[in-house]
């Protein structure tokens, strides 16, 4: 039996109490840091979807929901959730439209402005979105927050990604005949 003298001596233990004290702040790091990295990884990928959209409705092909929400999957790697995602898509006759400048304001004071109107899990498609010469806004916002919810407070809960693009015809060279 050790008496309590001896107790303060006994350094036998000392690893596991070292360890103990420092495993959760690692592990809590350590989780932090791939929390971080998947948001980052969403973030891009997020951008890049909507690239792809985009460059689809350039040359007016118009693509519907489903198929943008496909290749935002593809480029999440079928990590995408339609149910946490706002695609809106809109058009503007030219640059100089005031309707575009307002916009573009609102937007700048709240990014939330531009999805005014839409639910989580749709695609707001205009009518127009297929003139030659239209300029369109892309928008997607993303509810993330993280997987864990341990890095809840340093991420951030939603994730938007923008593409502006001119619509201009698609023209094919035709090869000449023999």
């Amino acid at each position: 039996m050790i008496n309590i003298k001896n107790f303060f001596k006994d350094l036998r233990a000392g690893t596991a109490v070292e360890f103990a004290i420092i495993a959760p702040l690692f592990f809590l790091l350590f989780i932090g840091i791939i929390e971080v990295g998947l948001t980052m990884f969403f973030e891009s990928s997020i951008n890049t979807g909507l690239r792809a959209a985009a460059r689809a409705g350039v040359t007016q092909y118009q693509p519907d929901g489903t198929q943008i929400n496909s290749i935002m999957n593809a480029n999440l790697g079928g990590l995408y959730k339609t149910s946490s995602s706002r695609v809106v898509i809109k058009t503007y006759a030219d640059l100089d439209d005031a309707n575009l400048t307002a916009d573009r304001t609102a937007f700048l004071a709240n990014p939330d402005s531009f999805f005014s109107g839409s639910t989580p899990g749709t695609i707001v498609m205009p009518s127009s979105a297929n003139q030659n010469g239209t300029i369109m806004i892309y928008g997607i916002k993303y509810s993330w927050g993280g997987i864990t919810g341990i890095m809840r407070p340093f991420i951030p809960a939603n994730i938007y990604s923008f593409t502006i693009v001119r619509n201009e015809p698609l023209t094919i060279p035709i090869a000449p005949g023999p």
